[in-house]
């Protein structure tokens, strides 16, 4: 390669279609010095989708490349700085003079002894899956409560969260229920193996009358004891029924 009839080097040239511009690399120019800095700004959300119990999240953010660039030599250069593509991006500024497939270009004339910057701003975007029946406060706070969820959607979801607290709490309570019918049953068993030890005496006649009693206060109170878990099951049949069908009445494009 040759510039004003001096050598400046040497490069390979790939088959080309005729009437297609390729750049050629040949050689290195000390006098242009390029640096890049990336600037990220913050994360934000800018749509939400609902449908059929799941939330499609998508997220963006900007990222800005500012090429400092500097022509220290004596002659004004005419440049063309390459910007790498990557997928998941979208351009949004510069002076795009040509895109191919692993790159945008951008052209510029730096006269002898000038810096200047080019800044390259780029959003970054991704989508992310929520399910809705897996929604807390927490989350729902998280992804839910930026301005671009409308106000009765949030209404909607706020519902749900607030069914899946209720059904929580009869969860709790039915645990704790069957905690006290599993206590109640072992002191049973308990108080059978004291009836079968005792003999005929009038002591011990005595002391099994009040296991006899002791007996049937307990199973009264196991009686009571599987009714409540019962009408607590028959309670969460329902409440999880209910939350199925708000979940799948929310629906959002």
């Amino acid at each position: 390669m040759l510039v004003k009839g001096r050598y400046s080097g040497e490069g390979i040239l790939a088959q080309l279609p005729r009437g297609e511009e390729a750049i050629v690399t040949y050689g290195t120019d000390y006098d242009i010095e390029i640096y890049g800095a990336v600037k990220t700004g913050e994360s934000q959300r800018t749509r939400v989708k609902i449908e059929s119990g799941l939330a499609l999240v998508t997220n963006e953010v900007s990222e800005t490349t500012t090429y400092e660039i500097r022509n220290k030599g004596s002659e004004d250069k005419h440049l063309i700085v390459e910007h790498p593509r990557r997928s998941g991006r979208r351009l949004e500024t510069g002076d795009e003079v040509r895109t191919t497939r692993d790159f945008y270009r951008f052209a510029l004339d730096l006269a002898a002894g000038q810096s200047r910057d080019l800044p390259v701003r780029e959003i970054l975007f991704w989508d992310q899956g929520v399910h809705i029946e897996s929604l807390d406060e927490t989350s729902l706070a998280h992804y839910f409560s930026g301005p671009e969820v409308p106000g009765h959607i949030r209404s909607q979801l706020s519902d749900v969260v607030r069914r899946k607290m209720e059904i929580t709490s009869f969860e709790k309570r039915q645990e704790q229920q069957q905690q006290l019918i599993e206590e109640m049953f072992q002191d049973q068993e308990r108080v059978r193996l004291n009836l079968q030890a005792l003999g005929r005496s009038e002591e011990e006649k005595s002391l099994r009358d009040l296991y006899v009693r002791q007996f049937g206060t307990q199973e009264s109170q196991l009686s009571a004891l599987r009714s409540e878990v019962k009408a607590l099951d028959q309670r969460l049949q329902g409440a999880r029924r209910e939350v199925e069908e708000a979940i799948l009445a929310i629906v959002w494009e």
